[in-house]
């Protein structure tokens, strides 16, 4: 946003510079005080633990989240990857592969939900780990499904007083 002439401190960005994409981004925010500086309403990442790291008693964080059925996340992930040029991830190979050669190889993510929300990033995952991400969520997030975006959505804006806006 453009200041204001006579107006003082409106030459304000809507944006906000920092990588909550990285747990080393979220770890410079978290340094620089990203949490009680006020300047963000909304933090998106996929770093539940990282990012509630980010808040203080004074600047607390709410969560909500949009959830996918997983064969649903895993087939875009495939047409995805195979695209996404700028992603880490990207995998170009993956064009001359079938969805079942994807689904069987070891490319293809292993319970990324269950092992972000019970901060089990590697190994076997257990029943345990199960209830704790079912834990999670049921006790710290809104939830609502990418099935039902615009029921979601609307609940969204109605919890947190905000209004979603698609360019």
């Amino acid at each position: 946003y453009p200041a204001m002439p006579g107006v003082a401190d409106t030459d304000r960005s809507p944006f906000v510079n920092i990588d909550s994409t990285t747990v080393a981004g979220i770890a410079r925010a978290k340094q620089m005080g990203f949490a009680d500086a006020n300047l963000a309403q909304l933090v998106v990442s996929p770093f539940v633990f990282e990012t509630n790291d980010l808040f203080t008693p004074t600047a607390k964080g709410r969560l909500f989240s949009v959830f996918r059925h997983p064969i649903e996340r895993a087939v875009s992930m495939f047409y995805y990857i195979q695209v996404a040029d700028w992603e880490p991830s990207y995998k170009p190979e993956l064009k001359d592969w079938t969805m079942s050669e994807y689904a069987t190889s070891d490319i293809v993510e292993n319970n990324w939900m269950t092992r972000q929300l019970s901060n089990q990033l590697g190994g076997e995952l257990t029943e345990e780990n199960l209830n704790k991400a079912m834990e999670v969520v049921r006790t710290k997030f809104l939830v609502g499904l990418m099935s039902q975006i615009e029921r979601t959505m609307s609940r969204v804006e109605k919890f947190f007083r905000m209004t979603y806006h698609v360019n």
